[in-house]
């Protein structure tokens, strides 16, 4: 556990305990064999965050109101054993970082099992003050898909500035807040959606920033921004963030569009295909 006192290695420890195939369910034989010859914090921790991804997978991706009934149960079901065994790895080992980042993902999508994230999340943070990952799970939380706010998600990525100056990645969570105020922004809003967008730039290079504000600079009419934007992404710079994957976007689809639209774009509309200087 010494391993997620240092920010640069924290992604990595966690990326062990994201592994687990979900969609195989031996695995949580082999994980039940593992904590029947040895009960240790570890295994517990193996077979929840297994759990809580197999849960997931078993609800589907769908938004919720377009969500099977017996979907929601099953995972229900699924994320309650995740949650027992999550909250005994934590019991074994308190300093077992990713049990926290997984126990919050399950409260997340399972909210009837009432886990008390503010406490769990305060947990977390009092023995890694640095951490990332159960910072941004908790942000998700707080965000309006998951009946938060946007006020809300900014009071929290503001609360922990003096501590991003030791930890850097902690600057993107003020990016997820800039991304979140621009798709909550109507289309005819596409400036402000730009503005946004770029100030989430600033914090992270993330593709699916590029990709965002490239929509903003087309329904703009400012085809030159558009194609650097989409460039940019296409070019695989979604990795930008030292730790951070980021999806695959659809950046290169949109950029070969985007590109046919400005060739055949009339001569004469040059200004505002290059759209105004950022």
């Amino acid at each position: 556990t010494t391993l997620f006192r240092s920010p640069e290695k924290e992604s990595s420890v966690h990326l062990l305990f994201e592994t687990t195939d979900a969609s195989n369910p031996n695995q949580l034989h082999r994980l039940s064999e593992w904590i029947t010859q040895n009960p240790s914090a570890i295994a517990f921790l193996a077979r929840g965050a297994y759990l809580n991804k197999r849960g997931q997978l078993l609800r589907g991706s769908a938004p919720t109101s377009d969500t099977p009934a017996l979907n929601l149960d099953l995972m229900a079901a699924v994320h309650l054993r995740a949650s027992t065994d999550l909250q005994q790895a934590i019991k074994l080992d308190p300093r077992l970082l990713p049990a926290y980042t997984h126990l919050l993902e399950v409260a997340k999508y399972s909210p009837k099992l009432k886990i008390d994230t503010g406490k769990l999340l305060s947990s977390a943070t009092r023995r890694h003050p640095l951490a990332f990952a159960p910072r941004k799970r908790y942000l998700d939380l707080l965000s309006p898909a998951w009946g938060g706010s946007l006020n809300a998600m900014e009071r929290f990525a503001q609360s922990f500035d003096s501590v991003a100056k030791s930890n850097p990645l902690l600057w993107t969570l003020r990016a997820e807040v800039h991304y979140e105020k621009a798709e909550s922004l109507p289309k005819s809003e596409a400036r402000q959606k730009a503005v946004e967008l770029t100030a989430a730039l600033r914090y992270a290079n993330y593709g699916r920033f590029y990709e965002s504000r490239a929509q903003a600079y087309l329904a703009l009419n400012q085809l030159g921004d558009a194609i650097a934007d989409l460039e940019r992404c296409a070019l695989g710079e979604s990795e930008l963030v030292k730790g951070q994957s980021e999806p695959q976007t659809s950046c290169k689809t949109l950029l070969a569009s985007t590109r046919s639209t400005a060739l055949a774009a009339p001569r004469t509309e040059g200004k505002s295909q290059q759209g105004e200087k950022k």
